[in-house]
């Protein structure tokens, strides 16, 4: 499956089992009964469907695994650049009006620093390499 509205159209019809899907492209779907919701995958429940557990309150510790969407560049733009970007990204995220915004969809904005978003992507990407090497997934 190649995109959401695909990989939802393939759950409805049977054709695939399960799908790990943004609760932004599920929750009115779940809501309608149109798909059986088993867990979030986030660390906490989701205000949009609170009473649905998480991954790890249905028995497996410790997981989390949340849909996030960063701002990338090249290495070679100057720190400095970075830093003011950064800055103003955060300033954005934390307004009330951009949170006010984001949560009728099911996005929580966590604003970072540079460095801890850096540091986001590497332990994702050492995560993610792991499960496909033990699975002998391969990119197409």
């Amino acid at each position: 499956m190649k995109n959401i509205p695909e990989s939802l159209t393939e759950t409805f019809t049977g054709r695939a089992q399960s799908f790990l899907a943004p609760i932004a492209n599920a929750v009115s779907h779940v809501r309608e009964g149109r798909l059986a919701a088993l867990a979030v995958s986030s660390a906490k429940r989701d205000p949009l469907l609170p009473d649905l557990p998480t991954v790890a309150e249905a028995g497996v510790p410790g997981y989390e695994a949340i849909l996030w969407f960063g701002l990338l560049t090249s290495s070679a733009v100057p720190r400095t650049i970075v830093a003011k970007l950064n800055r103003e990204i955060v300033r954005v995220l934390k307004a009330g009006e951009t949170q006010q915004r984001f949560a009728p969809i099911g996005l929580t904005p966590r604003p970072m620093s540079a460095e801890e978003f850096d540091k986001r992507v590497r332990d994702d990407v050492a995560v993610f390499t792991k499960i496909a090497r033990a699975a002998n997934i391969k990119a197409d």
